[in-house]
């Protein structure tokens, strides 16, 4: 070995081979997941989530979260369960919201990716000159690239936009 095959070795480290049965177990435990991310400024635990869950989701078996960093998991002992859950793009618990996405082999908590999801929107407490489209329009472009506002003409018909 020369001298740069050295050096690629020890900067690669090393190379880990594990066992079949090892990871098949870990893997048949994933496929058992659905992903989720809270959209929301609030931080709820995985035992808040898991309490919301068991007192008000009708399930089979149970389902079971756990939180990694950012991501939530939840684990589904059912198979009815698990496809009824990756049949949803979003849930919602104690009025956060949370999209959701199916397990798929290889994926990184860190790199996980999920779908964009429709949100509906209500501004609240702006003064009277300010429901209009013009600002309606500011708004939306503030929240997203891409949005629809509910078009009005002249003065919406409520105190909110």
């Amino acid at each position: 070995m020369n001298h740069i095959d050295k050096w690629r070795a020890a900067r690669a480290g090393p190379i880990v081979h594990a066992q079949p049965a090892y990871v098949n177990e870990t893997m048949e435990y994933w496929r058992r997941n659905v992903l989720g991310y809270m959209v929301d400024y609030r931080s709820l635990g995985a035992r808040t989530i898991q309490r919301f869950i068991n007192l008000y989701w009708v399930t089979r078996r149970r389902i079971t979260v756990k939180r990694l960093e950012d991501i939530y998991a939840l684990h589904c002992e059912d198979d009815e369960d698990l496809v009824e859950l990756q049949g949803r793009r979003v849930v919602a618990i104690k009025g956060a919201l949370i999209v959701l996405s199916p397990w798929s082999p290889g994926c990184v908590p860190r790199t996980v990716r999920f779908p964009t999801t429709l949100l509906w929107v209500k501004v609240c407490g702006l003064s009277f000159e300010y429901l209009n489209m013009h600002v309606a329009n500011i708004c939306g472009q503030l929240l997203s690239n891409q949005f629809w506002v509910e078009e009005f003409e002249g003065v919406p018909d409520n105190d909110y936009l």
